[in-house]
């Protein structure tokens, strides 16, 4: 929503301080809203709309997100901060709606949120258990972009694998390419 008001207010030749007169919304504030570094109320949200002639519909949805991740994200510092834990049963009877907002300057925040959303909303806990811990050892791993990548491409060949061969077919053959990987290192530290 940031950069859709940006965008507008740019299009149509305003200063921050011109829309600020339009709209009785403090040129500061307007600022602070086009960087994402606070989500608008509804009325100013309403105001801000009028003044550059924008959909109010969808404008209005873009405030409640941001609103609700500004709200997350506090939720989830103090969380962090106080070394609260929410058990998993208790998060997903909750329902919460976890829908970020895609904003450049917190995309870290954003793929956060959207990676705890998913987790949370996983039906079995044992999964979602091993997901958390392939994205722990993902970040814990000394490795560079490309052996990512290669993980990443293996993924969808894994699944749909097992979904043709079987469980059992395919942890044999990838139990044999992890030891032919484990032997080429080996040979490899030998020589």
């Amino acid at each position: 929503m940031s950069q859709e008001l940006r965008n507008r207010r740019n299009e149509l030749n305003l200063t921050l301080r011109q829309l600020a007169e339009k709209t009785g919304v403090s040129h500061t504030h307007i600022s602070e809203i086009e960087n994402g570094k606070c989500a608008p109320s509804f009325e100013t949200t309403m105001k801000l709309a009028k003044s550059l002639d924008m959909n109010p519909n969808s404008i209005v949805v873009d405030t409640y997100q941001s609103q609700l991740r500004q709200m997350l994200l506090e939720f989830i510092k103090v969380c962090h901060e106080n070394n609260i834990r929410i058990p998993y049963e208790q998060w997903v009877k909750t329902n919460l709606p976890l829908q970020p907002l895609s904003l450049d300057e917190n995309i870290v925040h954003d793929a956060s949120l959207e990676i705890a959303t998913k987790l949370y909303q996983q039906a079995d806990k044992s999964t979602a258990e091993l997901k958390l811990a392939l994205i722990i050892q993902l970040l814990e791993t000394k490795t560079d972009a490309s052996v990512i990548q290669l993980l990443i491409n293996l993924i969808q060949p894994l699944y749909q694998a097992e979904l043709l061969l079987g469980k059992i077919t395919v942890n044999a053959e990838t139990k044999k390419f992890i030891e032919e990987l484990n032997r080429l290192q080996q040979n490899s530290l030998n020589n």
